[in-house]
């Protein structure tokens, strides 16, 4: 009796890795000796993770690939995969180690909050929307400004989180993770964009209703 190869594969919730974890995923591939092993970008094909210059850019595509055994871990704008087509102890093995790689560079909070905010975001941006437009037509200028920013942000929010899922599902940054940057100063000019948008849809959205 012989058993027959299954194929393995795992899914990972918005893996945000640097340059450090590339070199360990590299590492644990690199055990099993395999005949082929590349690495690729959207754009090129390296040899080594050691020819990924430091520049602190942030890349949202990136692969894995080995022959023999053949092991695929893809990092993708809307998606990040590993997948095997041999089951065999070694293999799982070195599959196990990869997923214990990556596990702690998941974003599960952001992965369930992407996945959430469409299902609320879009009816609440309609419901103040329309409440704001009721209430400015009863003379509640005051609620419905509040109405107003409230739709802004909800709309602004469902589109980021849409532009997250679809665009930049898998980030890479091509730094060390000692040298990484807070919340604040990597979002900086995303958080300065945000607020001028909102501002601007207030003061928008205030001269439409006051002409209508």
């Amino acid at each position: 009796m012989i058993k027959k190869s299954q194929s393995l594969s795992k899914n990972y919730k918005m893996p945000h890795l640097y340059l450090d974890d590339l070199s360990s995923l590299e590492e644990i591939f690199k055990e099993s000796n395999p005949k082929k092993y590349k690495l690729e970008t959207k754009d090129f094909e390296y040899q080594s993770t050691s020819e990924l210059k430091e520049d602190n850019s942030i890349i949202h595509e990136l692969v894995f690939r080995t022959h023999e055994p053949y092991i695929s871990l893809s990092f993708d704008k809307n998606s990040a995969r590993i997948y095997t087509d041999n089951d065999d102890l070694t293999t799982s093995g070195l599959i196990s180690k990869i997923n214990n790689k990556i596990k702690p560079t998941e974003q599960k909070g952001l992965f369930y909050i992407v996945k959430i905010i469409p299902f609320i975001g879009p009816p609440t941006f309609v419901w103040t929307l329309l409440s704001g437009i009721f209430y400015w037509k009863k003379n509640g200028e005051i609620l419905s400004i509040l109405l107003f920013i409230i739709a802004i942000i909800t709309g602004f929010a469902s589109y980021l989180s849409f532009k997250k899922d679809i665009w930049e599902y898998s980030t890479i940054e091509l730094s060390l993770r000692k040298n990484k940057k807070n919340f604040f100063e990597r979002n900086k000019d995303q958080l300065i964009n945000t607020i001028i948008s909102v501002l601007l849809g207030a003061i928008l959205t205030y001269i439409i209703t006051t002409l209508l």
